[in-house]
């Protein structure tokens, strides 16, 4: 035998003989003195008692809502697992407790983070929490569950929820695992337990993480029968007694009182609390596993002579490494100044094994790690690569063609930051020796401006697109609405020369009814283009959904339910009642179409509370308007808008509906946004401002006085000689004398001649050299009381909104029937109606 071999041989058996006189004395050891009530007492310090002395009693901050481990009850005393087992600890230590109690688990941990307490109880082990608190060693286990409705019944594991949502206790344990782990999922934060069972309960949230204890007793105590449990849990969480970080001697006083509380008394704490034992505690040994475990002991012992060797080989190997690493300090010191100041981070690694040699600064504030962690270990170990094969394809790029560029994986720092990485290596020799010269950039903010970017450039074509439609609809529908208007007026006018005979008037009628039906498709079409509101008055919004569902209740499917929540608190807004009428009747038939065979149609209303995006602090009015109906796909969503576009056929639909409700919604000032999927309805939501404070009574119009025994004289000024010829006859029909101008100039100076000889101006608003605007400013010089109203194919835009508020009495739309005109100009006149007019 080898004098190494005899020298292993004999430290083994000096080994195994102190393993096991050891063994012998545990096993007869003394556990913890207990009192005489059964209490152990823990054997603390001299200076562990005088600092319990000094610090006076322990304030205990339990979760306020986590039955049955730590709860509040009726009378507000702290109950539960943690709180009794507690008591047990500082009993044993000799300690008084302070319970402090907070609203939420949240706040307990704010409270931590600020010192305010001294021990938490039933608290997970995370990285983010290892920054603030202590942790004893883990005094119990349980499972947590996914908690869902027993309406999803397609529902068996996390697998079933990509991209749903899961409700999770805001600030626990379980909202740090579900963010690490699973972050594909909509993640919904909320303040307890029963918050998150109740949203689950109520169809509001597809799941809820919670502990399988504490989520059976909140939903049996609160009556949550249609909640059931998924199977298979997602984890088992380790608990902890924690104590602030700044109070580091407070842990080894907790551990040993926990340490003191016999096995037998934690495990009837759980089994009185939970039904069954969670604690980590091993029951007392029995003889043949004491057998084994010196049978392994002795094994161990074997291994340990064996790593002992190893060791030394380690130790030499290790020392040859250290002496080749400072062949290279002579090489680092030339360019140190560079290599340690430069912006980027950069790192040097043997390319044999891949060990860090040097690091820069850069690259350690980069990886949130220090120069003792990071030297002498590999990226591998560090985990410094999200996916370790991005780093083997970059060394193989590097050993088969000396370099790599412009790699871009994702990087982890040592605190599990994650970031979006521009990779550059370099093949390099130091001393003989092959390297890697790497060169990391941070392009996370990079990458996350390009893709917004990106997304600000698709709303802005997008916008353009819609922009340019609606230029092209308004354009149309104004030049539609003059070639109407001269047909309409005609069509009444012959149907009224035809009185006599039926049958041909029958056919005046026709036309007559098809020009107004189409007007009403151009009156659509410039509610698309924005061309403004047709009033600006304050409109009470429940007011309008009350009317629209009165309307909808006689002319829906029966099999279709309507449910109104109308929340909002502040609900008038400014703008036109008919248009906003149009907005809700149209959301409701696009419904209604959508559910053939009936469903559910809600109309809700709400003020966002401050923060709840744009909308914030009450100055805006959500109305929600949902169905469950067959739902749209993404494509249909993108032309949603778009006029003439429809999914419907052309039996059923003109494609203007939605057009003229984003139009009418634009020119309010407001935004409409859609959320929809196929086979899972649709909800439309739109954000219109509030008045800032209620509008002032209008006062009453004093009527104007009839004209006394004369014929009104009206100017009709026009660019359509059509429309021209149809006023004129109407008017002079209705024995009002007209005259007529096509030239906006020549009625200025024909006006200008004889400003008292004109008793109204009917005035079209676009017009070839002067507009409607400049007309009536131009007579409105001459004569301050002139009365006109306006005439126009489009729907009254800002300018003729500031036309309106420079003193015109009126307007009208084209087309219009002669019974309007006629009702307008008495309504501006202060005539009334005279017998037998049609």
């Amino acid at each position: 035998m080898t004098a190494v071999s005899f020298r292993a041989l004999r430290f083994v058996l000096l080994f195994s003989s102190l393993l096991f006189v050891g063994l012998f004395l545990c096993s007869c050891g003394h556990g913890p003195a207990v009192s005489k009530d059964g209490t152990a007492k823990a054997d603390l310090t001299p200076q562990e008692r005088a600092y319990l002395k000094a610090h006076g009693p322990l304030r205990y901050a339990p979760d306020p809502a986590f039955p049955p481990f730590e709860f509040f009850d009726d009378k507000g005393n702290a109950v539960g697992i943690a709180p009794e087992l507690l008591a047990m600890v500082a009993k044993s230590i000799g300690a008084e407790l302070q319970v402090a109690r907070y609203p939420a688990w949240s706040s307990v941990i704010a409270a931590a983070k600020r010192g305010d307490v001294d021990v938490l109880t039933t608290v997970l082990r995370t990285p983010e929490r290892e920054t603030f608190l202590l942790f004893t060693r883990p005094f119990m286990s349980s499972p947590y569950v996914l908690f869902v409705n027993d309406s999803r019944a397609g529902l068996s594991s996390i697998k079933d929820l990509c991209a749903q949502r899961v409700a999770v206790e805001k600030d626990s344990g379980s909202h740090a695992w579900l963010l690490q782990n699973h972050p594909e999922l909509d993640i919904i934060p909320v303040p307890n337990t029963h918050a998150g069972l109740v949203m689950v309960s109520t169809g509001k949230a597809d799941a809820a993480l919670e502990n399988l204890a504490v989520g059976v007793t909140v939903a049996r105590e609160n009556g949550l029968a249609n909640v059931r449990i998924l199977q298979e849990p997602l984890y088992e969480s380790a608990e902890h007694f924690a104590v602030p970080i700044t109070e580091s001697e407070l842990l080894p006083i907790i551990q040993k009182g926990l340490d003191a509380v016999p096995d037998e008394a934690l495990s009837a704490l759980f089994v009185k609390w939970v039904g069954r034992d969670l604690s980590l505690q091993r029951p007392p040994l029995e003889p043949w596993e004491r057998n084994l475990l010196l049978a392994l002991a002795a094994i161990m012992a074997l291994g340990a002579a064996w790593v002992f060797t190893l060791k030394r080989a380690v130790r030499a190997r290790t020392k040859e490494l250290r002496e080749s690493e400072a062949r290279f300090k002579s090489f680092f010191e030339k360019f140190r100044t560079v290599f340690q100041s430069s912006p980027v981070a950069m790192s040097i690694s043997r390319l044999e094994d891949g060990r860090f040699m040097e690091v820069n600064e850069s690259f350690l504030a980069l990886f949130e790690g220090s120069r003792e962690e990071i030297v002498g270990r590999t990226a591998h170990e560090l985990g410094l690569w999200a996916d370790p094969d991005d780093r083997r394809r970059m060394v193989r790029m590097v050993k088969e063609e000396g370099g790599a560029r412009n790699l871009e994986p994702e990087g982890v720092s040592l605190r599990g930051r994650r970031f979006q990485g521009r990779y550059h290596a370099e093949r390099i020799v130091l001393d003989g020796e092959p390297c890697i010269l790497s060169i990391i950039e941070d392009t996370t903010e990079q990458k996350r401006a390009e893709k917004l970017l990106r997304e600000k450039e698709m709303e802005l074509l997008q916008s353009k697109k819609m922009e340019a439609i609606g230029r092209l609809a308004g354009g149309m529908a104004h030049d539609f609405n003059n070639i109407l208007a001269g047909i309409l007026g005609n069509a009444e006018i012959l149907a009224e020369r035809l009185r006599d005979q039926p049958a041909l008037k029958a056919y005046a009628e026709q036309v007559a009814n098809a020009a107004e039906r189409a007007g009403r498709l151009t009156r659509q079409l410039l509610s698309y283009a924005r061309k403004g509101q047709y009033q600006q008055a304050p409109v009470d919004l429940h007011g309008v959904i009350r009317d629209a569902v009165a309307i909808l209740e006689g002319t829906l499917d029966k099999r279709i339910t309507i449910s109104l929540g109308l929340m909002a608190q502040k609900a008038t807004v400014i703008g036109d009642q008919a248009q906003l009428e149009s907005v809700i009747l149209n959301l409701a038939i696009n419904a209604r179409d959508a559910m053939p065979e009936g469903g559910e149609l809600a109309i809700s209303t709400a003020n966002p509370t401050p923060g709840a995006g744009e909308g914030g602090g009450g100055r805006f009015i959500e109305v929600t308007v949902s169905d469950t109906g067959s739902g749209m796909t993404k494509e249909q969503k993108q032309h949603l808008f778009e006029p003439f576009y429809t999914t419907k056929g052309p039996e059923r639909g003109t494609g203007l509906g939605l057009a003229s409700v984003y139009g009418a919604v634009q020119g309010h000032g407001g935004t409409i946004s859609v959320q929809s999927e196929v086979g899972k309805g649709t909800t439309v939501t739109i954000m219109l401002p509030v008045a800032d404070e209620a509008a002032p009574a209008q006062e009453a119009k004093a009527t104007a006085q009839a004209m006394a025994q004369k014929t009104a004289r009206i100017m009709v000024v026009d660019d359509e000689a059509p429309i021209l010829d149809v006023v004129k006859e109407v008017l002079e029909h209705a024995g009002y004398q007209a005259e007529t101008f096509s030239s906006a100039p020549e009625a200025v100076d024909h006006f200008l001649k004889e400003p008292d000889a004109v008793d109204l101006v009917l005035l079209d608003m676009m017009m070839p050299r002067m507009s409607g605007l400049e007309v009536f400013r131009a007579m409105k010089a001459a004569r301050p009381s002139v009365r006109a109203i306006l005439i126009t194919g489009y729907s009254v835009d800002e300018k003729a909104q500031e036309l309106m508020a420079e003193g015109v009495r009126g307007y009208l739309h084209k087309p219009f029937k002669r019974a309007e005109l006629i009702e307008k100009i008495r309504e501006v006149l202060g005539e009334g109606a005279k017998d037998g007019d049609q």
